[in-house]
């Protein structure tokens, strides 16, 4: 799905998670975060289509429980900190984190005001 066809918009934060699935547990970082899903690194190839838990840590300092299932993945160039990467699509997702997206969509917007002279920024 290309960028222009998601739905919602995405934010980009990396935040620290713990992994739930068929295969075991582990952890990574979610990423480009939109109020239906996100993207998560990780060094296990979690398979197509699996189920997940993700415990997400929020700053400053909760930690949010989401659920949702695999839609797509891809194995990350050698190198890379983490050997994976996977789409995830939420199907579990309490109002704090839609509330806590929203947010960093209001703090994503006010700095593109900022930055493109629109608005002044803090004296």
């Amino acid at each position: 799905m290309s960028m222009d066809q998601r739905e919602h918009r995405r934010v980009f934060k990396a935040l620290l998670a713990k992994i739930n699935y068929s295969g075991g547990e582990c952890f990574g970082y979610v990423h480009n975060l939109s109020k239906t899903g996100f993207g998560i690194t990780t060094d296990h190839n979690i398979p197509m289509a699996s189920e997940v838990l993700i415990d997400v840590k929020m700053p400053p300092k909760r930690i949010i429980r989401t659920g949702g299932r695999v839609v797509w993945q891809r194995t990350l160039p050698p190198g890379s900190p983490n050997g994976y990467m996977v789409g995830v699509k939420l199907v579990l997702a309490p109002p704090e984190y839609s509330e806590f997206i929203e947010e960093l969509i209001k703090k994503e917007d006010e700095l593109l005001s900022v930055v493109s002279g629109n608005k002044k920024g803090p004296n």
